[in-house]
């Protein structure tokens, strides 16, 4: 799959050993959920409030832990094993850290090129269980989180870390997850359909209208940009502290 324009946001510089040979990337997944279930056609109520987004909340990070995550609120993730397929690797972060096994991955829907540390992040569209189990990872996440935030909530939330990298909120969201939903979102909501798996195509033709609704009053409430050029729409983040 072609994961150049519309699919970075990023150009990719490569990172070079002693010899000048190339040094992959490593590579991280991240798990899109975004539930319907409470969306209803009341006039009164915004659909903001009622697409649900799930998340996880990490703690201050043991000193076992390889990624090193600052305490924050986030979607669930993590780095991918050595010879671990991407899907697999979803599935198993999304269970680890959120106790939800997926029972569908639609696709890959957005590419995050971290070149100043030789990172992807490949973000997977992807509907969980309906049941949720022990969450295994209890000692690097909060257990009583709860996982399911409205889209109003999420956007609404204060930043974990400051800009120059410093923890500043342990129950804020964390900018780089902000950034990777708006930017899974405009791919999923306007990207051409040649560019973009089937199934998630199909997705988001059964969901445009209340996500667009939704993307309005956010918009309305100043918590996104929503911009028109001609025929093109692209969401935008408002930026804050």
């Amino acid at each position: 799959m072609d994961t150049e324009s519309i699919w970075t946001q990023r150009d990719p510089e490569p990172f070079l050993d002693e010899n000048g040979e190339l040094i992959p990337p490593s590579e991280t997944v991240s798990v899109l959920s975004i539930n319907f279930d409470s969306v209803t056609s009341n006039p009164d109520k915004s659909r903001a409030d009622e697409i649900m987004l799930l998340t996880v909340k990490n703690k201050k990070q043991p000193p076992k832990s390889r990624e090193k995550k600052p305490p924050g609120i986030g979607l669930p993730g993590g780095g991918v094993e050595s010879k671990e397929s991407l899907k697999h690797a979803a599935d198993r972060e999304s269970d680890g850290e959120a106790g939800y096994k997926l029972l569908k991955i639609y696709g890959e829907v957005f590419t995050d090129h971290r070149t100043h540390i030789n990172n992807v992040v490949r973000i997977f569209l992807a509907e969980p269980s309906d049941l949720q189990t022990s969450i295994r990872e209890s000692d690097e996440v909060d257990p009583n989180w709860k996982n399911w935030v409205s889209l109003r909530e999420f956007f609404s939330m204060p930043y974990a870390v400051s800009r120059e990298g410093v923890s500043i909120n342990p129950d804020g969201v964390y900018f780089g997850h902000v950034r990777r939903v708006i930017a899974a979102l405009n791919n999923i909501l306007f990207a051409p359909a040649e560019t973009l798996p089937k199934k998630v195509v199909d997705w988001s033709d059964d969901h445009f209208l209340p996500l667009i609704s939704a993307l309005n009053d956010l918009a309305e409430d100043g918590l996104i940009d929503v911009s028109v050029d001609g025929d093109h729409q692209k969401i935008e983040m408002v930026h804050r502290s």
